[in-house]
């Protein structure tokens, strides 16, 4: 009876424990490297270059860049040339986007998701600017913070 009520009493300690450690990190969140409540967070330059790097990939685009300007995020696209259809090049422009908030995950915010371009967009308006020949915009599509939509103009 010792024995069963030993054993027991083990079995409890072990789910008990397990069963703490399991909850001290519910939803697997990465820790808060970047993000202080209330301060909008700092984009890193790798973040910047890096989601540029992997727009230029697109044979459609001859020239990608994202920047931070008066606290709101240039994204800005240089199509290879003009018969790129509007359509594809926004597309791109949102490819833009969640690659940008793919890279800020390592600072501690949430990616991108179906519903969601990503936590980075709740604290910067965005504006994607599609040049043309001559250096003039052709296609300008804004965000603003804490919204999940695209206005293209």
């Amino acid at each position: 009876m010792k024995k069963l009520l030993f054993l027991l009493c083990i079995i409890l300690f072990l789910a008990f424990g397990i069963g703490c450690v399991r909850n001290e990190n519910p939803d697997n969140v990465v820790p808060d490297n970047n993000v202080v409540p209330g301060k909008t967070p700092n984009i890193t330059e790798e973040t910047l270059t890096g989601s540029a790097s992997i727009i230029e990939k697109y044979k459609e685009i001859e020239y990608a860049e994202a920047y931070v300007e008066n606290n709101k995020l240039i994204l800005y696209l240089i199509p290879i040339n003009k018969d790129v259809p509007k359509e594809r090049v926004r597309e791109i422009g949102i490819s833009f986007l969640k690659a940008l908030s793919g890279y800020t995950v390592n600072e501690g915010l949430k990616g991108p998701t179906d519903e969601s371009y990503g936590e980075i967009y709740d604290y910067y308006n965005v504006e994607i600017l599609v040049e043309g020949e001559n250096g003039t915009i052709i296609d300008k599509g804004t965000k603003s913070k804490g919204k999940n939509e695209i206005k293209w103009q």
